[in-house]
Order: structure tokens, then C-alpha cells, then sequence
């Protein structure tokens, strides 16, 4: 008989460590509960399928439980400094994934991994031979993700990294269930679709607690992040991470979204099987319209914070494009990150078509790309895309 999680039950199941006071357990709890009521809304799971999708969702709840023990345990976790991140930032699909690998080979600079977001407790290197197993059963988790959506890494083949691969800003989000995004619940087969923070500070907050606990027995020069909807609130960004430097990758809207609904059919129609929904493509391209033009109304889209780089300006020049925008905020640029640039390209395992050749178009989701061009139009121009 099919089965809806009990998210009541398993908030009971979860015990409140020593030291974690009800309050806290009390709004992880709602947090939770409003989570897990995204997923009943999209239908009951099969018997067969219930158990893995509970211990994946149980897992996610004691995790977040344990990094609450782990803060009142060491509280200067929570004090560790963090100081001018990177955000790369703009929609899935715009060159988001490669800039911020390229921004990531400067020496110092750091991005989150997999293997941290699901495994975040113990902080990563306080015991290494724990870090090891972890990065392990990330390895096992990505595998296994694939097996799920085998045409998955010709899409995004940083994946091939297995646990190492570099986490989004939505997957440390997820943990504190105040976005929800696909990695953790890859074994829940009533998986919706992405949803937004109800709090966009609360949910940095937790996002820079995470780094906190992450980097404290790592140092860590630079943070490198990546988020794929800041672009849409990055006053609450900068609430939590002031001196937070932005790149905003732009990339022409007939493209992203043809690569991005592709991307949405190949991860949940395997992951949800018969529960699988078809994309409502027209009601997204709406969403996106609305969001874009009040992004263009904005006053931070010309914030000194912020660089702006065209995804054919980065294949086209790297060098020329980083450089630029280094110099605009007045950082460094050394030959030896020059070079790492340029080795990274001259790589030929980093050839974007080495897993295959990732075939996406508009038509197949009945959307013509010159109806998308003429409707974001004011951004096209904008950005000279």
C-alpha cells in the first residue's frame, strides 16, 4: 500500500542531544515538517520504495540534529572567520559549474565538496580516517546516482569526481530544509521540485555556519560558493556575507533554458518513475520572467559587488575574463593562477563532451528559441547576450 512520510514521527524518533535546547528542536522541527509536506503533496511511495526513501529522509534530519550537538559542544566553531567569499551566481545552466572551478584553482581558494555537505559531522578533519570513509560513501552515492540517471554525467560531468565534486549553496541550504534540492533524496521517489527559502537570511545563516564548521580544522583562505538563485535576492547575501564578491554568469536565455529543462527531465524522471511529472515549461519560463525583470528593476544589479561575465566571453578568453574582473575588484592576479587557467583548458580530460556529447533543444519541450529571446529581450540586451 503506498506510503506518506510521518514527519511527526520522525521528529519523535529524533532524540534531542544533551545540551540542544527544545527551541532549537522546535524550529528544526517545523522547518522539517513543512519540508516533508512538499513531498507528500506530490504523491505516496510505493512499499517497495519506502524504506530507502525514509532512511534517506530520517538521515537527513539526524544529521542536521548532530551539527546543532556539534556547535554547543565546540562553540568556536561558530566563531571562525570568513572572509570575502566568492558567490558565483545566475541561473542553472549559464557556466555557473566551470566558473566556479576556474575561481577555485587560485591558491588559498576552497569550494564545497559533496562528501562535507552530506557528511558535515564530524567537522571535516578532526579525524581524518572518518573524512576518508565519508568520502567514500559519497563516492557510492554519486555511483549510485548515476545508475539512477545514467545520462546524467554527460550533463554535468563534474560529476565523475564522485564524493569530491563541488556542492551548490542549495545543497548546504537543503540540510537546514529551507530549500530543497535533489543530491540528499536521490532514493525519494516523490521528489518535487525545487522550492525557496522562506527566509533567505535565515537560511545564509545556516549556509555560513556550514562553512564555519567545515573549515575549522581546514583553514581555509577563500571561500568559493555557487548558488543558482542569489542572483534573485542578493541584498540577503550581503546581509550575511558583506563583503561577499559576486560573479554573475549570464549565458542567452534560449540556451540555459533549453539545457536546463533537459537537465530537470533526466535527473527526476528516473529518480520519481511513476511518479514523474512533466516540467510545466510555460509556467517556469513565466516564473523566470517575472524574476529576471524584477532583477533588472533592481538597484544591486549595478552593485560595485558584483562582476558580470558572459559564458562566451569565459570559453572564449578565461584568462582575459577572470583577469578583468579580478582587477575591477582589485585583487590579484598571479601568473601561477594565469597558469592554472591555462592549464585547465589545455587539459583534454576536461573537455566538456568527455563523458559524450549532451544534446538538449527548446522544441522537444514545445518552446522555439526565438520566442525566448523575444521575450527576456531587456536582458539579452542588458547583457549583450
Amino acid at each position: 500500500m503506498p506510503t506518506f512520510f510521518d514527519a511527526d514521527a520522525i521528529v519523535a524518533a529524533m532524540p534531542s542531544p544533551p545540551g540542544v535546547e527544545k527551541a532549537a528542536m522546535a524550529d528544526m522541527g517545523r522547518r522539517f515538517k513543512r519540508f516533508v509536506e512538499y513531498f507528500n503533496n506530490h504523491g505516496a511511495i510505493s512499499d517497495a520504495d519506502f524504506p530507502a526513501a525514509l532512511a534517506q529522509m530520517s538521515g537527513l534530519l539526524r544529521k542536521r540534529v548532530q551539527l546543532e550537538k556539534d556547535w554547543i559542544d565546540s562553540p568556536e566553531i561558530l566563531e571562525q572567520e570568513i572572509r570575502q567569499p566568492f558567490f558565483v551566481v545566475g541561473h542553472a545552466r549559464s557556466g555557473t559549474t566551470i566558473l566556479q572551478c576556474l575561481l577555485g584553482l587560485n591558491q588559498g581558494h576552497r569550494m564545497p565538496r559533496y562528501w562535507e555537505v552530506r557528511h558535515p559531522s564530524p567537522a571535516p578533519g578532526l579525524d581524518p580516517a572518518q573524512d576518508a570513509l565519508s568520502v567514500a560513501d559519497e563516492d557510492r552515492h554519486v555511483a549510485d546516482l548515476l545508475q539512477i540517471a545514467p545520462t546524467l554525467l554527460a550533463a554535468h560531468p563534474y560529476l565523475e569526481q564522485g564524493g569530491l565534486s563541488e556542492a551548490e549553496c542549495e545543497d548546504l541550504m537543503t540540510l537546514d530544509f529551507h530549500m530543497l534540492h535533489v543530491l540528499p533524496l536521490t532514493r525519494v521517489p516523490s521528489l518535487p521540485y525545487p522550492i525557496v527559502p522562506e527566509d533567505s537570511v535565515a537560511a545564509l545563516r545556516f549556509h555560513r555556519k556550514l562553512l564555519q564548521q567545515f573549515q575549522w580544522q581546514t583553514p581555509t583562505g577563500r571561500w568559493v560558493c555557487k548558488g543558482t538563485t542569489h542572483q534573485y535576492n542578493l541584498p540577503a547575501l550581503w546581509e550575511v556575507y558583506p563583503d561577499a564578491i559576486c560573479f554573475w554568469a549570464h549565458r542567452a536565455p534560449e540556451d540555459y533554458m533549453a539545457s536546463f529543462f533537459e537537465m530537470i527531465d533526466i535527473l527526476y524522471r528516473p529518480i520519481n518513475g511513476a511518479l514523474f511529472r512533466e516540467t510545466d515549461v510555460r509556467a517556469v519560463v513565466e516564473q523566470l520572467k517575472l524574476a529576471t525583470d524584477h532583477v533588472l528593476a533592481s538597484d544591486w544589479i549595478d552593485d560595485p559587488r558584483v562582476c558580470h561575465i558572459r559564458f562566451r566571453d569565459l570559453v572564449d578568453n578565461p584568462v582575459a575574463t577572470i583577469k578583468g574582473s579580478y582587477e575591477r575588484c582589485s585583487i590579484d592576479f598571479t601568473p601561477e593562477y594565469e597558469a592554472s587557467i591555462r592549464a585547465f583548458f589545455s587539459d583534454p580530460a576536461r573537455r566538456s563532451d568527455r563523458h559524450g556529447k549532451f544534446h538538449y533543444s527548446l522544441q522537444k519541450f514545445g518552446l522555439l528559441p526565438e520566442e525566448i529571446r523575444n521575450l527576456f529581450k531587456d536582458y539579452c540586451d542588458r547583457f549583450e547576450l
